[in-house]
């Protein structure tokens, strides 16, 4: 919540349970979480870093955390304009998400309930998709998956343009610009 919320001084916070070198669920969960925060701190090297470093771990990384860890790697490459290479680690949509009418965040394990780094990942990982598909020359495409991750977000009462910049320009990536990083 956190580094959603732009307070970048839980970085060092993160910093320390990574401590132990990203090898355990709660330091690849660290790892995917600051990757996060240094995407949107513009910090692109960085993110890209650690989302390498959850992706490459021996024990590999699951959930929430290897979502993250895509979205914000794909997202990283995108900003630096490696559009190949971004088209090959993003995350893939996701065949359901269970989120409807009066829909909450949780924090749990129930799948079918989305908790809040589970969702900052699919909201990423499809404004990312939508921005891969406006820099491939697919506008359209482009407009229907950011149209997605809006009605998500609002579902979800998302609002933080931090977690879904695509909502602050109308939902939707445009031809010839796209969604401000």
């Amino acid at each position: 919540a956190l580094v959603c919320c732009g307070r970048v001084e839980v970085d060092e916070v993160l910093r320390s349970v990574v401590a132990g070198g990203g090898r355990r669920p709660v330091e690849r969960a660290a790892l995917a979480l600051l990757a996060l925060s240094a995407l949107w701190q513009g910090a692109l090297d960085t993110a890209r870093r650690h989302a390498e470093q959850v992706l490459s771990t021996a024990a590999g990384a699951e959930g929430w955390a290897e979502r993250l860890a895509r979205a914000a790697l794909a997202a990283a490459l995108l900003d630096k304009g490696a559009l190949a290479q971004a088209m090959t680690v993003v995350p893939p949509e996701p065949a359901a998400l269970p989120v409807g009418p009066g829909a909450e965040l949780a924090v749990g394990r129930d799948p079918a309930v989305p908790n809040l780094p589970g969702t900052v990942a699919e909201l990423l990982a499809g404004e990312t998709r939508a921005r891969l598909r406006l820099a491939a020359g697919h506008p359209s495409g482009a407009e229907g998956v950011a149209g997605d991750v809006a009605a998500r977000a609002e579902t979800l009462g998302v609002d933080n343009p931090a977690i879904t910049p695509l909502r602050a320009v109308g939902g939707a990536p445009r031809a010839g610009g796209g969604a401000p990083r």
